[in-house]
């Protein structure tokens, strides 16, 4: 497995998505918000939590009640606007939004009691973020990492088509689709990560849940990926639109998948 140091993942990567990733990204699963409340080993209401890479504020938001104050920090600036909107619509004033990479933060020692990352730990340096959450995390206090995916089904024919659209027109020889050994490689390799920075009882919980799309969905959260944004598309975008609804109604519906979500959790020794 590849010992992540200084991607270097450009500021605008994500351009031009956050509305679509705030409409179109599947939520965390309530069984995992409530896993990771479950874990906090003593941290109170009273404590702070740190969201790194918060993107729109899709787990911000629903941990954010939970905590008195919250910090959620992402490269991009477009992502905190989106984040700062739907906390206004959702009534949620206790979040600091602060746009800036996350290795850059420098925070008091031990002022945490929790700190997560969702979907993005592939891109920032590990070393340097655990390394960083183990000095600013109280005794006791817990780093979580998170993800979620859906799972590629050849026998699905809404699969097959969306996979041909979005290859005929991104010129990608594969759709990024992950495998589960994939799934299985990276689990382990974030609960190595976090073995090796010194946490404890390291464990990985995993939730599936059914989904079931629509034509217009499908397109939203094609247009929420890097790969396949508005701007990765340029002037092809609107016709790309129209080629994938137009070839999944050739489709019998439901467009419906499996997704995966998970998060692998450590704790802070006691001191």
């Amino acid at each position: 497995m590849v010992d992540y140091q200084n991607p270097h993942f450009p500021a605008d990567t994500f351009s031009g998505t956050a509305s679509y990733y705030a409409r179109f990204r599947l939520p965390y699963p309530n069984a995992l918000i409530e896993q990771l409340l479950a874990e906090r080993r003593g941290t109170s209401r009273e404590e702070s939590l740190l969201d790194l890479a918060c993107g729109p504020g899709r787990l911000t938001l629903p941990l954010a009640p939970s905590f008195r104050a919250v910090l959620a920090v992402d490269l991009e600036s477009e992502m905190i606007e989106q984040a700062r909107q739907d906390a206004l619509r959702r009534g949620v004033t206790n979040v600091r939004w602060r746009v800036g990479k996350v290795e850059d933060l420098e925070l008091a020692a031990q002022s945490l009691g929790m700190v997560t990352i969702g979907e993005a730990f592939h891109r920032v340096d590990q070393r340097r973020v655990l390394e960083n959450g183990q000095r600013w995390l109280r005794p006791g206090g817990t780093f979580v990492v998170l993800g979620g995916t859906s799972r590629f089904d050849p026998s699905l024919p809404w699969q097959r088509v969306t996979a041909g659209v979005v290859q005929k027109w991104t010129g990608l020889p594969n759709v990024p689709y992950v495998s589960q050994e994939f799934i299985a490689e990276t689990v382990k390799q974030c609960e190595d990560q976090l073995n090796d920075r010194g946490f404890k009882n390291v464990a990985s919980h995993r939730f599936s849940l059914r989904h079931t799309w629509t034509k217009e969905s499908i397109v939203g959260y094609l247009f929420s990926t890097s790969f396949c944004s508005r701007r990765a598309l340029g002037d092809k975008a609107d016709a790309f639109a129209a080629d994938l609804k137009d070839s999944l109604s050739q489709v019998d519906p439901p467009f419906e998948e499996e997704w995966i979500f998970g998060c692998t959790i450590g704790q802070k020794p006691q001191a």
